[in-house]
């Protein structure tokens, strides 16, 4: 007789999550990156795609996929391919017994749709026996054995979802989901540094990965200190390739020190543009002149 394996499944918009009756959890970014070429396959390892954080590490180098918007399977080809992808990824990281009777419970927004649940049965039903669709905010509650006098708040990246347990199988009226989550915030914070700083350079991901390493839920009157790279007037300035050649020549007659953001990827950039592609750090102990450099420190007070 083949053993019998629970699985639990959280399909979340930014995290993917599982846990397991033979006692693996684990989490992956939700993300997929499949190889553009042969070029970029090489890079990977002969491997036609990656998941998690290693995709988005290799997001020039792959087709990046995140199949999930607002807590539920994005209704496009590349996203439900995605998805299946990602399922069957995280199954094989839980290390399930080769044979076993899978029985899975998924979960999905408080006020998802019969479509949307579908999509998810639809993409996991190859891994498992059984499946049941269910809220999330409700098998935290569930799980947990707070069975009355309960509120959860679950906060995601693309939903917030809200869930009154009573006693009873939540009804319509006891759910509500908001389409406003991690995502927007991140969003949000990201119009306000680019307004206030007009210099800087950075992406929504590092928005996001300051925000989890310094966002809390209470009042912190402490200072948040975050360095980006910035734009810098070429029209006073060497481009930097040149100067690391000229360096690089006359380095038997100077003693110079020079130290790069990015060591193994130095890309000059359209000096018309007027955005160099890294920071350059010299400390010259001759006569000639440095080249001029520039850092954002960027200090945010918490919100109080």
């Amino acid at each position: 007789m083949s053993e019998i394996v629970y699985v639990g499944m959280d399909l979340g918009t930014s995290r993917t999550s599982i846990t397991t009756s033979t006692g693996i959890r684990t989490t992956v970014w939700s993300y997929v990156g499949y190889a553009q070429d042969h070029v970029s396959k090489k890079l990977l390892g002969g491997r036609d795609k990656v998941f998690g954080e290693e995709a988005v590490e290799n997001r020039m180098s792959v087709n990046l996929v995140r199949p999930l918007d607002k807590g539920v399977i994005r209704d496009e080809v590349d996203a439900k391919r995605a998805t299946r992808d990602l399922i069957e990824h995280i199954i094989e990281l839980a290390e399930i017994p080769s044979g076993s009777t899978v029985y899975g419970v998924m979960g999905a927004p408080a006020e998802a749709s019969v479509d949307s649940k579908a999509h998810i049965l639809e993409a996991a039903s190859e891994f498992m026996d059984s499946i049941i669709v269910c809220s999330e905010p409700f098998s935290v509650a569930y799980g947990l054995d707070f069975l009355a006098d309960t509120l959860v708040i679950d906060i995601g990246a693309g939903t917030v979802d809200l869930c009154r347990v009573h006693g009873t199988m939540p009804k319509a009226e006891d759910q509500r989901t908001h389409h406003f989550g991690g995502d927007a915030i991140d969003q949000k914070l990201f119009d306000l540094i680019s307004e206030k700083y007009t210099e800087a350079q950075f992406s929504t991901n590092m928005v996001r990965e300051i925000k989890e390493n310094f966002a809390n839920v209470g009042r912190q009157h402490d200072s948040v200190l975050a360095t980006f790279p910035v734009k810098v007037n070429q029209q006073n300035s060497t481009s930097p390739i040149k100067f690391m050649k000229h360096a690089w020549e006359s380095s038997n007659r100077q003693s110079r020190h020079f130290r790069t953001s990015s060591p193994h990827t130095i890309q000059n950039s359209n000096r018309r543009c007027g955005i160099t592609s890294f920071l350059v750090e010299v400390e010259a102990r001759s006569q000639a002149s440095p080249v001029p450099w520039k850092k954002l420190s960027l200090n945010t007070e918490a919100a109080k």
